[in-house]
């Protein structure tokens, strides 16, 4: 790997650990995000940080309706991923028989 690409992925890197403490920063956060950690971290007697498995357990037990949503559009995205992966499936078959016949 050429320094150059090393260079990239690093700086990328850095950007992205960046972003993250940003995100992760209670001052930059919106007053709903603020509102559901600090809910979320009262109601799971928390006194550190709050997960996203600590704030899922909450949303399951008092608002049951948003994680089957988001649930169903999860299942519905993954099915129609694996239609269109099955509808690609016969030509890779064919360009990996083509690849072998050439060797």
């Amino acid at each position: 790997m050429s320094e150059e690409v090393k260079e990239i992925k690093t700086a990328d890197a850095q950007e992205q650990e960046a972003q993250t403490a940003q995100d992760n920063n209670p001052q930059n956060y919106s007053d709903l995000k603020r509102f559901i950690v600090t809910y979320c971290g009262v109601k799971r007697e928390k006194q550190e940080e709050v997960t996203m498995e600590d704030i899922l357990e909450v949303l399951a037990e008092e608002f049951p309706e948003v994680i089957l949503t988001i649930a169903e559009e999860n299942w519905v995205l993954g099915y129609r991923t694996a239609l269109e992966d099955r509808q690609h499936l016969p030509e890779a078959e064919e360009q990996t028989e083509n690849k072998s016949s050439e060797a």
